[in-house]
C-alpha cells in the first residue's frame, strides 16, 4: 500500500514524501527503513498546544 500512494504521488509529480513516527515505535522505524525511507537528522519538529489538554 505504501509503494502504491508513493507511486501515485510520483505520477502526479510529488517526488518526495514524508511522514512521523514516534521515536518509541522501533516496529514501524524498521518497517519503513526496510521499504528505503531514510530518517531525516537535518530537521525537527515542533508543536505548540494552547490547551490544557495535553494530550491533543
Amino acid at each position: 500500500m505504501v509503494e502504491k500512494v508513493t507511486d501515485a504521488f510520483a505520477h502526479i509529480g510529488i517526488s518526495k514524501t514524508h511522514l512521523f513516527v514516534n521515536t518509541e515505535n522501533e516496529q514501524a522505524q524498521m518497517f519503513y527503513k526496510s521499504m528505503g525511507w531514510e530518517v531525516r537528522q537535518e530537521v525537527k519538529m515542533y508543536s505548540f498546544n494552547s490547551s490544557a489538554n495535553l494530550d491533543i
